[in-house]
């Protein structure tokens, strides 16, 4: 997750001055890099290529329909494209790295 004070750690001032830090992150938005979190707007961002690898425990879903895609070539970037674009529709805010 990244935050304000985040930004200025990771971006060093004299390259990246904090005045654009902003754009920097509406660049990300609008390539569907991140995402605000709820009720935290232009103050806290899920970047999904930052989330752990396991996937959540959210209880058994043995008895679910489940749906499983398979493509002969998918863009690295697809899976948190997918989740930026889906994170309102997300129950209980539960995702990981390649999947919600």
């Amino acid at each position: 997750m990244l935050t304000a004070p985040l930004l200025r750690r990771i971006l060093s001032a004299p390259e990246y001055p904090e005045e654009r830090h902003m754009f920097i992150v509406d660049m990300m938005r609008r390539f569907e890099l991140c995402f605000d979190m709820e009720g935290d707007a232009d103050r806290r961002f899920l970047v999904p290529d930052l989330l752990p690898k396991e996937e959540a425990y959210e209880g058994d879903w043995a008895e679910t329909l489940a749906f499983e895609y398979h493509y002969p070539i998918l863009p690295g970037n697809i899976l948190s494209r997918f989740i930026v674009r889906m994170h309102p529709y997300i129950y209980r805010n539960t995702y990981w790295r390649s999947g919600v």
